[in-house]
């Protein structure tokens, strides 16, 4: 599943009953922000005294792990497709200086066994940024009781 907004870079993984794996990427990094401080900051770690993400992340959502993400450098996806599979990568673009040559995060769906079959996560927080936790969210996938299974929906009034 891929979406953009004015944003940055995320990609989660949600692991279904059966064993299948989703991709979600959220690739809104390519031309809004303009520095570091305009890109979107992601909740911090609550079981971490609030500290920033640095690795793979149990959502409030049973089943969706963050995988990777990027607040710190614009940049752009690529995707290949094949007979056989999907492969992703994101090139993180600094703000100054030259584009790296390698990808910031890359993976490979088996799209035919919804299987990720490659991943190489990377973690890019804005550790100058001072971002509140959302006081109900928990982390290690639990969920609101009153929310759906497929978790919160959203309306311009917020989370419910």
């Amino acid at each position: 599943m891929f979406t953009g907004h004015v944003h940055d870079y995320q990609r989660f993984t949600r692991d279904l009953p059966g064993g299948e794996q989703i991709p979600r990427i959220i690739a809104g990094s390519g031309g809004y922000a303009h520095t570091v401080q305009a890109m979107h900051k992601l909740q911090r770690d609550p079981t971490k005294g609030n500290q920033p993400i640095t690795a793979q992340f149990a959502t409030d959502l049973a089943g969706v792990t963050l995988e990777s993400y990027n607040e710190v450098a614009g940049g752009f996806l690529r995707v290949t497709v094949d007979s056989a599979t999907l492969t992703c990568e994101y090139f993180a673009v600094p703000f100054s200086g030259a584009a790296p040559a390698e990808p910031f995060d890359s993976f490979t769906l088996d799209w035919q066994k919804h299987l990720i079959t490659a991943s190489s996560p990377g973690f890019a927080p804005d550790k100058t940024a001072h971002v509140a936790t959302h006081p109900h969210r928990q982390g290690a996938g639990t969920i609101h009781h009153s929310w759906p299974a497929t978790g919160p929906t959203r309306s311009r009034q917020g989370v419910r």
